[in-house]
């Protein structure tokens, strides 16, 4: 085992832990510091532990990656950003924006002006309707504007192409999931279907009671839930269906072996950045519908009209497209493994061209 691998696991030990406090001495300090005596030279992405989509994503985009937590006393900032400075890493990625981290890195830039920061922003336009979204997200511009951040990536398209016209120092990062699979599937009984839904969090734009509705238009269906809530529970009760609810959120290598032995995977959104759902699901096999709020299938017209759903609070029409999609299943997969390639590829490229100085 290489030891890259080695300290990726070391340092993704802990994941689902959540620490009572932020001080000098927590863990995710410590985690920090062996990782930066450990990658020496080009660069690190640092992600926090716990925002689970953004972590997958870091993972499958970055050889260095150290897991990281939010700063909110002055004894933990000055520590970080010491650390920084004594490392011999030159350039650090922050792969969203934890609070703390802008101080951070203006002390960092004051004392060391040759380290290099940049931000890959997972957020989309939609979201500024959150206050503490907008306010971070504010605050990288001006961090950019000051000259301490060198470049912004945006992974949902749309947003890096109104930054860029607006004049920002920024680029496009593709995301990618690296799993190796062959795609092949003994056929569906179409009668019995298995379906999951996946998210983040249940808020108003992950849609996820219209999701959970298009399954009472399947006979026999049984469904799948992770995570949910006291809320979600007394919805999905009062449908009538077979159902197993995860009520918190599992690892992401247990959420996608369980993924693989589904038939189907939901993930049609209000409103989305370029989410690892779909591309997590379709790489161990599993058909997932999503909303038409991403640009990953811009360019491959079979996948659209089969994967993307136009009108995505409609759960009449999202059952229709489960059972075309699983009649269809077959040329999905011919042409998603033309766009798992090319995307591959062109991933492989953004991220090159993003970590150039």
């Amino acid at each position: 085992m290489s030891i890259i691998k080695i300290i990726k696991q070391k340092l993704t030990k802990s994941i689902n832990k959540t620490p009572a406090n932020y001080l000098l001495n927590s863990d995710w300090v410590k985690e920090l510091e062996l990782g930066l005596n450990i990658y020496e030279g080009d660069s690190v992405a640092l992600c926090h532990k716990d925002w689970k989509g953004v972590r997958s994503s870091t993972i499958e985009l970055f050889s260095n990656v150290i897991l990281i937590n939010e700063a909110y006393d002055n004894l933990s900032i000055n520590r970080v950003a010491n650390l920084i400075i004594n490392s011999k890493i030159r350039q650090f990625i922050l792969s969203g924006f934890p609070d703390g981290w802008s101080e951070i890195i203006k002390i960092v830039k004051s004392q060391k002006s040759q380290i290099v920061f940049k931000v890959l922003w997972h957020g989309s336009i939609a979201q500024h309707y959150e206050e503490y979204s907008t306010k971070v997200f504010l605050e990288i511009l001006n961090l950019s504007k000051l000259g301490l951040i060198s470049k912004i990536g945006f992974v949902k398209k749309s947003t890096f192409e109104l930054y860029d016209f607006l004049g920002y120092d920024c680029c496009f990062v593709m995301n990618h999931v690296n799993i190796k699979t062959s795609f092949t599937r003994e056929s569906t009984d179409l009668n019995m279907i298995k379906v999951g839904i996946f998210s983040a969090d249940v808020t108003l734009r992950k849609n996820t009671y219209t999701n959970i509705a298009s399954v009472c238009y399947l006979p026999n269906a049984s469904l799948t839930i992770c995570p949910s809530n006291e809320h979600l529970n007394q919805v999905v009760n009062h449908f009538n269906l077979s159902v197993k609810i995860f009520q918190e959120s599992m690892p992401r290598e247990e959420v996608i072996k369980l993924m693989s032995k589904l038939d189907v995977v939901l993930y049609v959104t209000f409103s989305e950045c370029a989410p690892m759902i779909p591309l997590e699901s379709m790489s161990v096999g599993t058909i997932c519908l999503m909303g038409a709020n991403n640009h990953y299938y811009e360019k491959y017209p079979i996948l659209d009209k089969y994967l993307v759903v136009k009108e995505v609070d409609n759960p009449k029409l999202i059952a229709n497209m489960i059972l075309d999609a699983l009649e269809n299943r077959e040329i999905i997969f011919e042409d998603y493994k033309k766009f798992y390639i090319e995307n591959s590829i062109s991933s492989k490229k953004s991220v090159q061209d993003f970590l150039k100085n």
